[in-house]
């Protein structure tokens, strides 16, 4: 049977379970938001070109900062893990300003992919 990563930390375990909703609520807020600028492209709805990008970047930032938190264990840091991500959040929030803010948003997810498995590699060469 799999542990979740807050094994032996009494605190984090309700951060570990109810974490999931947040994570799950900005997962389906993505859709939702990708939806939005859909219609929002074909001329519809009433929103600004603003409201519209943020009803899509601000979702995939939560959902960026609810992996974080829920990979992260509490007796092993990783501060440039920690940047990485706090980075990418703001860069998510950010691109709700451009004028292509889907586009942005998974550049910066891609980015985000790729520095994160750069850094597991290096975390498992150090490994004896």
């Amino acid at each position: 049977m799999s542990q979740s990563p807050s094994a032996g930390v009494a605190w984090f375990r309700p951060v570990w379970g109810y974490g999931h909703y947040a994570l799950f609520a900005s997962a389906a807020a993505t859709g939702a938001g990708l939806a939005v600028n859909v219609a929002r492209a074909e001329g519809h709805g009433t929103l600004t070109d603003e409201q519209a990008a943020a009803t899509y970047t601000v979702p995939v930032a939560v959902f960026i900062a609810m992996v974080r938190l829920l990979h992260r264990h509490p007796s092993r840091t990783s501060a440039p893990a920690d940047i990485v991500h706090l980075a990418a959040v703001l860069a998510v929030l950010a691109a709700t300003c451009t004028a292509v803010p889907v586009l942005s948003t998974g550049i910066i997810a891609a980015l985000l992919i790729t520095a994160t498995v750069v850094m597991a590699g290096r975390d498992a060469a150090r490994q004896p």
